[in-house]
Formats: structure tokens, sequence, C-alpha cells
């Protein structure tokens, strides 16, 4: 079954003339740069064109022109979605105004934290509760337990 059919049913002029409209779509320059796509590529596209378009670009150069065998490969196809949706969600998050602290940075915020005097803290941001869940990890389970049971 040719790849531009959308049933068995279609006749050659069906398929010639899909064939076609999908040529049309891709514009030489873009024809060029997939021919030599990076996943460097692929991740600014999905930040300036969005996961859908950028991979209704992906299927349209591949139905045409086939896979080139450095990236555009058939076999790679799923993780590259997933890695979309990592990027396509990154993006989303950051357009929310939710940002995450990472296990490094929570870490070092720990160490710090528990060099100093006093007795209460507040992590009015807490979001996840990264940086509160890294520091009891980092004091250890008895002097954790020992925290919270005093309040």
């Amino acid at each position: 079954m040719d790849f531009f059919q959308k049933s068995l049913f279609d006749t050659d002029e069906d398929v010639t003339k899909k064939s076609q409209e999908i040529k049309a779509n891709l514009s030489d320059i873009m024809i060029s740069r997939f021919q030599k796509y990076t996943l460097t590529d692929y991740i600014a596209d999905i930040e300036q064109n969005g996961l859908s378009q950028t991979w209704a670009w992906i299927c349209q150069y591949v139905l045409v022109h086939g896979e080139n065998t450095d990236f555009l490969h058939v076999k790679n196809f799923g993780e590259m979605y997933e890695i979309g949706l990592a990027v396509q969600d990154k993006i989303q998050k950051k357009n929310n105004g939710q940002y995450y602290t990472p296990e490094d940075v929570a870490l070092v915020m720990s160490e710090w934290l528990d060099s100093l005097d006093g007795e209460n803290i507040c992590d009015v941001a807490c979001g996840t509760g990264k940086l509160i869940l890294t520091y009891l990890d980092f004091i250890g389970e008895e002097k954790a337990k020992n925290l919270i049971f005093e309040g």
C-alpha cells in the first residue's frame, strides 16, 4: 500500500494528487534542511513552531523523500517524539511560570540550610517540595523523622 493512500480503493490519480499536494507544502529550503536534519534543528523547530507542525513537516518530508540515514529514520521516531513531548512540556511550564529546582541546586541549598543556626524555614514557592524533600534526605531518616515529629 502506498503511503499516500487513504484506503485500498484510492486510484492512481488520487495517489498522484495527494503526493503532489504534499510536495507543494515543503519549500526547497526546508527540503535541503531536512536532508541534514539534526536533534538541535528538531528542538529549535519545536520551540519555534510547536510539536504538531514540526511533525507535519517531518512526515511530509519522509513520505516524499524517504528517510535520511543520520537522524530522520523511522527507527528514531519513537524516541524523537518523546524528546519532542519533553521540549513541549518544558515550554508550557515556562509559559505558565513553572520552574523546578534541579537536583544539584537542591542539594547545595540543603547543605547550606543545614549549616545555618535557627529553627524555622519557609519555602513559599515549594511547588512539588523538591527542596524540602532533598533536605530531609540530606539530613538522614532519623533526623528527618525527629524534625517532622517536633513540628
